[in-house]
């Protein structure tokens, strides 16, 4: 019995050496690992800082993730795509930051390449999705104006009124994708603004005067070739190679003499020239050689023959940039009115209208258009010289990149957005009296309208602010030029 025992303490012995044995081998193996990693290889976990947890948390993973799982109840393929990019967005954010709790602030070029042009890649994408023609371009508008909020990360002092800018601005689209009221859309595009507005609190939570960059960090360059030179590397290299045969001597170096005029470049030309010695190694041409003297070959320009009068007004009429122009159009489309295309047109009336269409009018030149009735939204899409006459509108009559548009309202108007537009003017009836603008980028633009005699007042619509710091605000107000 005694002799079983001892023999079972010795396995059991033999066994515990065994595994201490491994234990002591891998401790060695992972504190060589640790020694061999580059020191500027990224870390993450506990080492994180409050604020970059704080982004993953409360942003990537709360009403980023909402909205995108809100875009598979509608859209198809063209929802999922616009949120796809506008996630991307969010997550090379997210990449910034991490780079941010190790680096250092970088210069003005190393901000460009590593912080602002995976951002502006993003935008970009945004904006190529935006079709005016499409049924989804107010979502594409949102997204595209809101995502530009992403570049708040290289703006100092104050990236906060950076990022309430762009807000406004994809709010300008997406009160018409609220406008829809289809409640799967709203529920969209309130989540891609929450997403928005809960960066801003975080930015000024975290990030007041700027992206907090680590003071004693390394430098951005080394940081992003840190990864790819560890992963380049291999963690256990193969045995060397066997040794290889002798090789052949290199070729003979080129003579000063042939490297003489490539070591001179521009300084050697631009000697020669002032050493006025210019044409000493030019071939003399003789009459002969001339090519407007040897019969057998053609001249190098023919000569031109006379264009006919008719051809030659012809080719004075060239249709203007971008989409050429299509045969007129005046018809409706999903329900709502398409008037297009039209020029020298001042009889063009939409007298079958109802509450429930709109009315898109776009490339029409020297027009007079009217509407007749109650209708729901006009939009004036590049138009030049255009008049439009109109009864009542129960939301917004827009009016884009436009130039000398002209408008009267015979009815009432809640309000008028001009975008892009130079050469604005808009009669006003009594009714409309209450009517908003909404101006931007946009120029020479007046309203008319009655006072209490009837007789009508021509005021200018400001296109000059000044702007004042108020403590934490800035206070914009109407230049004195438009005082009266």
């Amino acid at each position: 019995m005694e002799s079983r025992l001892e023999a079972l303490i010795a396995r059991l012995e033999n066994v515990a050496d065994r595994l201490e044995g491994r234990a002591g081998a891998t401790g060695a193996s992972a504190s060589a690992t640790s020694a061999s990693a580059p020191a500027s290889a990224p870390t993450s976990g506990a080492s994180d800082p409050v604020w970059l947890t704080e982004y993953k948390e409360n942003i990537l993973n709360g009403p980023v993730k909402s909205f995108v799982e809100k875009s598979h109840a509608f859209g198809g393929e063209k929802i999922q795509e616009l949120t796809k990019n506008a996630e991307q967005g969010f997550k090379v954010l997210g990449e910034i930051l991490a780079k941010a709790a190790k680096v250092k602030k970088p210069d003005a070029a190393k901000l460009q390449k590593f912080v602002l042009e995976p951002i502006v890649a993003v935008c970009k994408k945004a904006s190529a999705f935006r079709d005016n023609r499409g049924e989804w371009f107010a979502h594409e508008s949102a997204l595209a104006e809101g995502l530009q909020a992403l570049g708040w990360v290289a703006i100092e002092p104050a990236p906060v009124p950076y990022i309430t800018n762009y807000i406004e601005s994809a709010d300008f689209h997406g009160m018409k994708v609220l406008k829809l009221k289809v409640p799967e859309q709203t529920a969209w595009y309130n989540a891609f603004k929450t997403a928005l507005t809960t960066l801003m609190g975080y930015v000024k939570q975290y990030h007041t005067t700027g992206t907090s960059w680590n003071k004693s960090g390394i430098d951005i360059a080394e940081y992003t070739a840190a990864p790819s030179a560890a992963s380049a590397a291999p963690r256990a290299g193969p045995p060397p190679p066997p040794p290889m045969a002798a090789m052949p001597p290199a070729p003979p170096a080129p003579s000063s003499s042939a490297a003489a005029p490539a070591a001179g470049g521009l300084s050697a030309i631009f000697g020669q020239i002032n050493s006025g010695n210019v044409t000493s190694g030019l071939k003399h041409v003789t009459k002969d050689m001339k090519t407007k003297s040897q019969s057998d070959r053609p001249a190098v320009v023919p000569a031109s023959t006379p264009t006919p009068p008719a051809a030659a007004a012809a080719a004075k009429v060239i249709p203007p940039a971008g989409k050429p122009l299509g045969p007129p159009l005046m018809e409706v489309q999903r329900g709502n009115w398409v008037v297009e295309n039209y020029t020298d047109n001042n009889e063009i009336v939409l007298d079958d209208v109802n509450i429930k269409q709109s009315v898109y009018i776009s490339r029409c030149s020297k027009v007079t258009i009217q509407i007749k009735g109650k209708i729901k939204a006009i939009v004036i899409d590049g138009c030049k010289r255009a008049n439009l006459v109109f009864q009542d509108i129960l939301s917004v009559c827009e009016v884009v990149n436009c130039e000398n548009v002209k408008l009267q309202v015979l009815g009432s108007v809640p309000s008028i957005a001009v975008d892009k537009t130079s050469g604005f003017q808009v009669y006003l009836s009594r009714e409309s009296l209450g009517c908003k603008f909404v101006s931007s980028k946009s120029s020479e633009m007046n309203v008319s309208y009655p006072d209490e005699d009837g007789e009508y007042i021509e005021m200018p619509i400001p296109e000059q602010f000044v702007t004042e710091i108020h403590g934490k605000k800035l206070k914009t107000t109407v230049s004195d030029l438009y005082s009266m």
